[in-house]
C-alpha cells in the first residue's frame, strides 16, 4: 500500500505541507482551529491564497491541457523525432541565455548584488566560451550556477502578495503578481527584439516539457488541482531561495532493532542499511526507481527513444461494455516464457514510479510483465464499475477479473502465446495477491504458477487506523510549525526525489569493495598511472523528525480517499448523506474541504460498508485480513512472501502469525520499514529469487549491475540464501462471467 509515497513530489504530497505561494507572514493571526489536523484544503486555502473564481481557472487551464494534449503532444512526436533530445536541450540554454535580463534585474531590485553581478558573468562567459549559449561553462568551469529569480520574485520581496489564483493561457504563472512580472520579464528578455524568437524559444521549452507535465497529470483525476498545487509548491521553494538555505542537520536517531522472527530466514541488512526511524525507512522506497530512464538521446514522445517505458506497450481491456477502459503496460519480451503480472499497492497508478522500477528489474532478468492499476486507484474503481472500493474479498475478486482479461488480451493480440504464469503483489497488492491464491485453489481461472508477496498487511483495517494516527500528527502544528516542518521536508526529500539521475542499486560492502579492487587491479595490468578513486559514499539517510515523514506518508494516503471520494461523487454513486457540499466540474474548493477531513476509517464505515450493510465492521476487517486464510497459507507451497521485521503496518502477534503459518516460505529482512530497502541489491536477489519456478534457473543480477548475470540452481524453499507516442493500445473486452466479480493502490 504505498505506491502512493512516490507520488508525493511529483503530484503534491508536499505541496500539502507547502502550498504558500509566498513568504509566510507569521504576524498574521492564527486561523487554523487549534487540535485540527492539517489538510491539503486547509494549506491551499488559507496559506496559498484563495481560489474565489476557480470557475475561471478551471476553464483556462482547460484551455491550456487541451493545448498540450492535441496540439503539443503531437508537435512533439515529430519535433522529438527529428532532433535529438541534446539539441532540444541546447536551443532552451541558448534561449535561457538571451533571459538573463530579466533575472540580472530582479537580483539587483531585491539587493541581491552578487547574484545580480553572477547573472551578467554567466551570460559574458556562456556567450563567448559557451558558444552563444549553447553550452554553459559558467557553472561547469567556474561554478556559477544559474539563479531562479524573475521579476515576481522581485515583487514578492517588496511585500506584494500573490492575490487570489488566476490561471491564464500559455502561462505558468498561478497568481496576478507572477503574470504581471511574466510580462516584464519578457520584455526584459533580448528575444523581445529578435523576430520570432521568442515563439520559437517557447515552442522548444514546452515541447521539452511536455513529458514532465504528462507524467504529472496523466494519472491524476483532477488535472487542475494536481497542477496548481505542484506550481505552488515550486513557486514556495523559488521565492524562499532554498538552494541558498541550509537544512537542519539533526543527530542521526539509534533505532532500536525490531525482534526478529524465529525459526525462518532472516537477512540482516543494518549494519550499511543504516535504519533511521520505520517512517523515515519507509520514505526511501524513493531510492527504488527505473535504472534505464531518461538516458535516451531522444525525448520520450521521439519514435527513436530507447528508455525502458518505451519499450511497453499500453494494453486496455474491458469488464463491460459500458464501463471504460482499463489500461496496462506489457512489456513483451521475455528469456524465460514467464509471464509475471504486478498487482501494486494503495493508490498505485499503472505509470507510477514503483511499479515501473519493478517491471524493469523482472524484465532485465528474463520475465515478460504485465503492471496494472491497484484496486484502490480512481481509474481501476471507474473502470470495474466498483464505488468505493476496500473491500478485500470484492477487490481481490475484481483484480482477478481483470488480470483473466489481460491473459487473454496477451494470448489472443501478442506474440505471447505459452507461457508460465507468477502473480506478484506489494503492499495491498500482496494481500490481493494471496486471497487470489486461496480463489484460484477452490476454481483454478488463471493457472499461476508462483504467488509472490512484498509488505502485504495482515489486518488491513488495523494498518489503515495506523495511517489514520500519523496524518493526526499535525493536530499539534500551528501556523509557524507548518511552515517550518514543511522547509525542512521540502529541502530535505523534495531534491531526493526529484532528482534526474536515478538512485543506482546499492551493493553490500564486500561487493563494493570486490569491484574497486578488480578495477585497480585491471588499471595496474594496463599500465596506468593514475589509479581509479575509491567509490564516495552515499548519503541515503533522510534525516527527518519521525513527526515530518508521518505526516507525509498519513497525507498521501489521504490523496488517495480524496481521489476515490470525487471518483464516486462525479458517477454519482456517493451514499445519500455521506457528502453535504455538491459536486461541480467548475467550482470544486468547498467539496474538497469537506472530503479531506475523512480519514480511513471514516471511508470504510461511511462508504464501504454502505455497499455492503449486511456486513458488521469486524466480519468485514476479518474477511479482509489474513488470518481468516491462515490453514490455506499454511499448505500453499507455490506461496512466497518478503517481509521487513520493522515494518510499521505490522505489530508482534502479525509477525509471529506470518512466521508460523508460512515458515520457510517467507524471508525476513531486520530493517527498511515498509518497502523502503527495495534499492538494495541484497533485496533484490532474494525477489529474484522467490520468481524462480522448479525447472528454472535464477538471474541475480539486477538491471545495470556490474555484476555479471549469475545461473544458480533454484532453491528450494528450505534452502533458499535469501506511455509514449508510439506505444500501441489494444482493447480486449470481456464479460464477468462464471461469477468472477471485478476489482481495485495506494501503499500502506
Amino acid at each position: 500500500m504505498k505506491q502512493r509515497f512516490l507520488r508525493i513530489a511529483p503530484a503534491g504530497l508536499m505541496l500539502l505541507l507547502a502550498a504558500c505561494a509566498t513568504k509566510p507572514d507569521f504576524s498574521a493571526p492564527e486561523t487554523h482551529p487549534a487540535g485540527q489536523e492539517w489538510t491539503m484544503a486547509d494549506v491551499t486555502g488559507e496559506l496559498g491564497g484563495g481560489d474565489p473564481i476557480e470557475p475561471f481557472n478551471r476553464s483556462m487551464f482547460a484551455v491550456n491541457d487541451v493545448l498540450m494534449q492535441y496540439l503539443v503532444c503531437p508537435i512533439s512526436w515529430v519535433y522529438g523525432s527529428i532532433l535529438p533530445e541534446q539539441a532540444i536541450r541546447r536551443i532552451d540554454m541558448a534561449s535561457d541565455n538571451l533571459a538573463f535580463p530579466g533575472r540580472m534585474v530582479s537580483c539587483f531590485l531585491q539587493a541581491k548584488w552578487k547574484y545580480g553581478g553572477t547573472e551578467f558573468l554567466r551570460f559574458l562567459t556562456n556567450t563567448t566560451i559557451g558558444i552563444a549559449g549553447f553550452f554553459d561553462p559558467a557553472e561547469a568551469w567556474f561554478d556559477l550556477p544559474r539563479r531562479h529569480e524573475n521579476m515576481g520574485h522581485a515583487f514578492a520581496s517588496w511585500g506584494i502578495g500573490p492575490g487570489c489564483l488566476f490561471v491564464l493561457p500559455v502561462s505558468t504563472a498561478t497568481n496576478p503578481r507572477d503574470q504581471v512580472g511574466a510580462l516584464f520579464d519578457s520584455l526584459l528578455d533580448i528575444k523581445f527584439i529578435i523576430p520570432y524568437a521568442q515563439s520559437i524559444s517557447g515552442l522548444n521549452r514546452v515541447i521539452r516539457s511536455y513529458d514532465s507535465y504528462n507524467s504529472l497529470t496523466e494519472s491524476s483525476l483532477d488535472v487542475y488541482e494536481t497542477f496548481k498545487m505542484s506550481m505552488l509548491a515550486l513557486r514556495y521553494t523559488q521565492l524562499n531561495d532554498f538552494p541558498d538555505r541550509k537544512p537542519l542537520l539533526r543527530p542521526p536517531m539509534e533505532k532500536t532493532s525490531a525482534p526478529l522472527p524465529e525459526g525462518s530466514t532472516v537477512r540482516k541488512l543494518s549494519s550499511y542499511y543504516k535504519p533511521e526511524h520505520e517512517w523515515n525507512d519507509t520514505l526511501r522506497v524513493a531510492y527504488f526507481s527505473m535504472q534505464e530512464n531518461n538516458r535516451s538521446w531522444w525525448i520520450k514522445t521521439s519514435l527513436w527513444n530507447t528508455d525502458f517505458i518505451s519499450e511497453a506497450s499500453t494494453r486496455s481491456i474491458r469488464f463491460s461494455d459500458d464501463l471504460p477502459k482499463l489500461r496496462y503496460r506489457l512489456w513483451e519480451k521475455s528469456g524465460r516464457k514467464t509471464l509475471a503480472v504486478i498487482v501494486p499497492g494503495v493508490g498505485t497508478h499503472y505509470t507510477g514510479k514503483t511499479i515501473s522500477a519493478f517491471a524493469e528489474l523482472l524484465n532485465r532478468n528474463g520475465y515478460a510483465v504485465a503492471a496494472m492499476s491497484s484496486s484502490m486507484n480512481w481509474v481501476f474503481a471507474e473502470s470495474s464499475g466498483v464505488s468505493a472500493p476496500g473491500y478485500v474479498p470484492e477487490d481481490a475478486e475484481k483484480v482477478r477479473t481483470a488480470i483473466r482479461l489481460m491473459l487473454s488480451d496477451i494470448r489472443e493480440n501478442t506474440d505471447l502465446k505459452e507461457f508460465k504464469l507468477v502473480l506478484f503483489g506489494y503492499s495491498l497488492g500482496g494481500l490481493h495477491v494471496l486471497k487470489i491464491a486461496e480463489m484460484e485453489k477452490n476454481e483454478n481461472t488463471l493457472h499461476a504458477d508462483r504467488y509472490v508477496a512484498l509488505n502485504p498487511p495482515v489486518d488491513l483495517l488495523k494498518s489503515m487506523m495506523k495511517f489514520d494516527l500519523l496524518a493526526a500528527l499535525s493536530k499539534s502544528w500551528n501556523r509557524k510549525e507548518l511552515f517550518r516542518n514543511a522547509d525542512e521536508v521540502l529541502m530535505k526529500y523534495l531534491p531526493r526525489m526529484m532528482a534526474p539521475e536515478p538512485v543506482p542499486v546499492q551493493k553490500t560492502p564486500e561487493m563494493e569493495k570486490k569491484e574497486y579492487e578488480a578495477k585497480v587491479a585491471e588499471a595496474r595490468k594496463n599500465g596506468e598511472t593514475e589509479l581509479p578513486k575509491p567509490p564516495a559514499p552515499r548519503e541515503y539517510r533522510l534525516n527527518l523528525h519521525p513527526d515530518q515523514a508521518g505526516v507525509l506518508i498519513g497525507l498521501s494516503f489521504r490523496l488517495t480517499l480524496r481521489e476515490l471520494i470525487l471518483s464516486a461523487a462525479r458517477r454519482e454513486l456517493l451514499p445519500p448523506g455521506t457528502v453535504k457540499t455538491p459536486y461541480s466540474w467548475f467550482n470544486r474548493a468547498a467539496f474538497y474541504k469537506e472530503i479531506d477531513r475523512f480519514n480511513g476509517m471514516d471511508y470504510v464505515e461511511k462508504f464501504v460498508q454502505a455497499r455492503h450493510p449486511e456486513l458488521s465492521l469486524e466480519t468485514m476487517r476479518t474477511r479482509s485480513g489474513l488470518r481468516s486464510s491462515a490453514e490455506f497459507l499454511r499448505r500453499s507451497p507455490e506461496i512466497r512472501v518478503l517481509h521487513n521485521a520493522d515494518d510499521p503496518i505490522l505489530d508482534q502477534e502479525d509477525i509471529r502469525f506470518l512466521n508460523e503459518t508460512l515458515k520457510e516460505r517467507i524471508t525476513w529482512f531486520d530493517c527498511g520499514g515498509h518497502l523502503g530497502n527495495l534499492y538494495l541489491q541484497e533485496y533484490q536477489k532474494e525477489l529474484l529469487a522467490a520468481f524462480a519456478l522448479p525447472e528454472e534457473a535464477v538471474r541475480t543480477a539486477p538491471p545495470n549491475s556490474s555484476e555479471p548475470a549469475e545461473q544458480t540452481a533454484p532453491p528450494k524453499p528450505s534452502e533458499r540464501p535469501e506511455q509514449t507516442g508510439k506505444q500501441k493500445e489494444t482493447d480486449h473486452a470481456g464479460s464477468e462471467g462464471n461469477g468472477i466479480a471485478p476489482a481495485a493502490e495506494t501503499h500502506l
